[in-house]
């Protein structure tokens, strides 16, 4: 009930804001960096960090000084990693079998609401938090080390629904501004496939990207 109560709450207030005018015309922007992901929950095998590239665009639509809803299209990868070993009965190691990945691809849209203080000085600090929706585009499983082979897989959900927050900081320039910003996103939906029981698998990401923004 208390997820049910934040997502309303949150969908009142974006609703309520985008029946105000905006205070100017829209700002475009886009971006790109690095997505670090992976997997938790009790049935998650896939535990450790996988590293691929996170890139799109976005809109921002600002109501007043302080607050705007940023709607942004996203391609991101997802998944994580794992490593093999054996151990004998007393628990001592007894080789090493490789690493297998769960390579993951994904359309991401997540909806933020961006709050920016007012603070003074040429660099604008901002906050976000808001829904994300992935809907995932690819998954395989490379396994074996150095020779690998690529295997598709379905072993998640092909949509999920996270909760983003994150932060980031515009640096303005005479055309537009610089925005680096670092944001962690965390599945609300267990995406095992089938669910087995209520905890399952959910996705996890940290990305931390750099992107331009204007306004035409």
């Amino acid at each position: 009930m208390k997820l049910r109560s934040t997502w309303l709450v949150l969908a009142v207030l974006i609703a309520a804001l985008s029946s105000r005018p905006a205070v100017a015309g829209p700002i475009f922007g886009f971006e790109g960096g690095l997505s670090m992901s992976g997997l938790s929950g009790d049935d998650a095998l896939f535990r450790g960090t996988r590293y691929g590239p996170a890139a799109g665009g976005y809109t921002q639509l600002e109501f007043g000084s302080l607050l705007s809803v940023q709607p942004e299209l996203l391609f991101a990868t997802k998944g994580g990693t794992t490593t093999s070993s054996g151990v004998d009965a007393q628990g001592n190691p007894i080789g090493y079998f490789g690493t297998a990945t769960l390579q993951v691809s994904a359309i991401e849209i997540p909806v933020l609401l961006r709050v920016t203080p007012q603070i003074g000085g040429s660099v604008r600090p901002s906050f976000a938090v808001g829904p994300a929706f992935s809907f995932e585009m690819s998954e395989q499983v490379r396994v074996g080390e150095p020779r690998s082979q690529t295997i598709d897989t379905n072993q998640l959900k092909n949509t999920d629904v996270g909760l983003t927050t994150g932060i980031a900081l515009d640096f303005p320039r005479k055309s537009g501004f610089w925005r680096f910003d670092v944001r962690s996103n965390f599945g609300l939906t267990n995406i095992e496939e089938p669910a087995v029981g209520d905890n399952g698998i959910h996705n996890w990401n940290v990305v931390t990207m750099v992107g331009y923004g204007w306004r035409p």
